[in-house]
């Protein structure tokens, strides 16, 4: 028969199976499942399609897992899907060894190691059930205090042999009639001491294990049962459907429960392999489908709560407001330093009319007092305040030689001084949700914007400090949105620069439902943001890249190079044009690629022979610039060849004369090279009188130079580079 599976039990087994530790062939990940029927074969007769069932099922970390009809059960009523995931083989494994083989007996005496995991609970409430005294071992104090919780008086630790004098001490010398083990080493031996004649030992491990003949030369008289589930499916199916068949009416009537679990999305099936590779667990781990996320996974929101918005006048800020609304919210603070505009109080009104109040507030949140006022007056008037959404920022842009303290000061206040104050002023309340809206910008940098950069990149530091601190924090190191926010202003002016670049624009609706997905994972940071990456990283040398970013540059380069393994566009050109055009073909094709790396109008090419300084070049631009020519003509460009040919005219000859040693027009090369051999004779010229002057001489020329620059005045090409040099 055939499952659509809502949620799978995670096991040691799926453990030792993904770090390759398993004795023997392990199969398929996942053993065990609950979910609906869809299909059954012909001799099905006891479930069909749409009954709500649980199973064992070989590969069940699957959408769908195929199983025999012995193995299949329905779930009872009162059992949810990721409960009953925890039932099949924690369940009928102890079924199967304390009631089958070990017959426990109302009064007599079992020690359960491991006790605090599935099979360990399991075994306890079939203890329980029988009337027998329990002994019961744990690795941790944490687990042992759960053990202690359920009521069970010898609790012990798993981690050393002291548990075997403790249980003589505790039974008066007498010893104990079961041992269920699932440990290995000197344990084993440990626990046989323990036993008194007559005594059955019932063995659940898959490593170091111990036979009869073993058991009978350590100590005469017991017993040895060693229980594999797996094995007993493919002999014994009928004995696995008589067992479920004694087993699922305890559940039915409520005598035995559901275990303990901690779910997770099977999108984080990695975190559950870890969280249960490190011991950490207690009872179940369970794997929710994504079928199902797709009905539990959804954010909800309290109607009794205030949730605050900063920048929340803005495009992106009345989006997400909308977005709150839609998930549950009732009571939204938006603040923003200036009133709505007449189109965001048109979207204002509709959200009150439809039933969320709406409460907006003139506040810049780079200024703690008006934070502090504007928080007491939620806390006096609105619901108390339980998700805050900071949104609120500034650009001024500029190089890092243009920036002054003023302007980095001005964009930290509402990104980063904001935040941190609403850290401080909140972190006593009952926050559910203090979401940060970070940037990219601080995951991959960004041209111009070191000062945001740097803000956002607080935002980041700050979320894992409160997380630390058992608070509630996510940050989200968004890309460009489309349509809102503050990069959206800038679509026009740089859109084609940065799809140039491999960024792309994230649709809002989009963006909202990954920031829903965000909020319902333990995660601290996330970047989001569209990329091409192979085009990303042809702007940047090899090994320049984020350290964290070096695997995905070296293979998004590799795939790079299989997409441009055709001939070199300019080369190509060249070689088919006379010699006589060939300078003005490379200076044309230079002139284009240079537009489209400074993001100008295709339509008015950047002078060919202006300094490219003053065409807007920087650093990276000209990193980016020379990467283009470099894939174009076949050779490696060297950005630092910008220096020695600072204009696009005089590389053009450069990369037709010397790199591609081709043949073009002499006199029209001539006087390329020669511009730029006059232009490195003027600059000796300019030092040597600089080496002459005196201090009084040097002093008035800058002194001169400035006053010039104060009204706009501009020096000749000569004094100026005096005046720079001499600087």
């Amino acid at each position: 028969m055939e499952i659509k599976v809502q949620a799978t039990g995670l096991n040691f087994r799926d453990v030792l199976n993904v770090l390759d530790l398993y004795p023997g062939d392990p199969g398929p990940l996942g053993g065990e499942c609950a979910g609906e029927v869809v299909a059954v074969g012909s001799g099905v007769t006891h479930v069909k399609p749409g009954d709500q069932v649980l199973a064992l099922a070989p590969a069940s970390f699957a959408s769908y897992a195929m199983t025999l009809g012995d193995f299949v059960v329905t779930r009872p009523d009162h059992v949810s899907s990721a409960e009953a995931a925890t039932l099949p083989i924690c369940f009928l494994t102890c079924w199967y060894a304390m009631r089958d083989l070990g017959q426990l007996k109302k009064g007599e005496r079992i020690l359960i190691h491991a006790a605090s995991g599935g099979v360990g609970l399991a075994a306890i409430q079939l203890a329980k059930q029988v009337g027998a005294e329990i002994f019961a071992t744990a690795g941790s104090d944490r687990k042992r205090e759960y053990l202690k919780s359920l009521g069970i008086k010898h609790v012990m630790d798993s981690r050393s042999t002291d548990f075997a004098a403790q249980i003589m001490a505790a039974t008066g010398g007498q010893g104990i009639d079961m041992v269920l083990n699932s440990l290995t080493g000197e344990t084993i031996g440990a626990s046989l001491s323990t036993m008194r004649p007559g005594g059955r030992f019932l063995e659940l491990g898959k490593t170091d294990l111990w036979d009869q003949a073993k058991v009978d030369a350590f100590r005469p008289g017991i017993k040895f049962f060693a229980i594999a589930l797996d094995h007993m499916m493919a002999a014994e199916p009928k004995t696995i459907r008589r067992l479920f068949a004694d087993l699922m009416p305890q559940f039915s009537a409520r005598k035995l429960e559901p275990l303990p679990l901690r779910t997770y999305s099977i999108r984080k099936t990695v975190d559950a392999l870890r969280h249960m590779a490190r011991a950490e667990h207690i009872g179940k781990v369970v794997i929710e489908s994504a079928s199902t996320d797709a009905i539990t996974d959804r954010l909800t929101l309290r109607d009794d709560a205030t949730y605050l918005v900063t920048g929340g006048l803005g495009g992106l800020g009345l989006k997400l407001a909308q977005w709150l609304a839609e998930h549950g919210a009732r009571h939204l603070v938006l603040t923003g330093r200036s009133a709505p505009t007449e189109e965001a109080q048109t979207q204002l009104n509709a959200l009150q009319n439809s039933g969320v109040r709406v409460a907006v507030r003139r506040c810049d949140i780079g200024r703690r007092d008006d934070l502090a006022t504007m928080l007491a007056s939620i806390a006096d008037e609105l619901p108390p305040l339980r998700g805050v959404f900071h949104l609120a920022g500034v650009l001024d842009d500029g190089v890092l030689r243009e920036q002054t303290r003023e302007r980095f000061d001005r964009v930290f206040a509402a990104k980063a001084v904001g935040a941190w104050s609403l850290h401080e002023l909140t972190r006593d309340l009952p926050i559910d949700h203090f979401v940060l809206f970070s940037s990219a910008a601080a995951l991959l940098g960004s041209p111009g914007q070191g000062n945001y950069a740097a803000a956002n990149a607080l935002l980041d530091g700050l979320a894992h400090e409160r997380r630390s601190q058992q608070l509630p924090a996510l940050s989200v190191n968004w890309g460009s949105w489309a349509d809102v926010g503050m990069a959206a202003r800038l679509k026009e002016t740089q859109g084609s620069r940065w799809a140039e670049a491999g960024i792309g624009w994230i649709d809002p609706d989009k963006g909202l439902r990954t920031l829903e997905e965000l909020m319902l994972t333990e995660d601290a940071q996330a970047g989001v943001l569209p990329m091409n990456w192979p085009q990303f990283f042809a702007r940047i040398p090899q090994g320049a890249e984020p350290r964290w970013l070096s695997e995905l540059a070296a293979a998004a380069r590799q795939a790079s190079d299989k997409g441009d393994s055709g001939p070199p566009a300019l080369r190509v050109k060249l070689e088919e044009v006379t010699p006589g055009e060939r300078l003005d073909t490379a200076t044309n094709h230079l002139r284009r690629q240079a537009a489209q790396v400074l993001a100008m109008d295709e339509n008015a090419l950047p002078d060919a022979r202006r300094p490219l300084n003053e065409l807007g070049f920087d650093s990276l631009t000209g990193v980016e610039f020379c990467n283009r020519v470099s894939r174009a003509i076949g050779h490696s460009l060297n950005p630092t060849l910008l220096f020695e040919y600072p204009t696009l005219e005089s590389l053009a000859g450069y990369v037709v004369r010397d790199l591609l040693e081709m043949e073009c027009d002499a006199g029209t090369a001539a006087a390329t090279v020669t511009e730029a051999e006059q232009a490195e004779a003027t600059q000796a010229e300019a030092l040597d009188q600089v080496e002459g002057m005196t201090d009084d001489e040097m002093d008035a020329l800058v002194l001169e130079q400035l006053q010039r620059l104060q009204t706009g005045g501009a020096a000749d090409a000569e004094t100026s580079s005096v005046a720079n040099r001499s600087v």
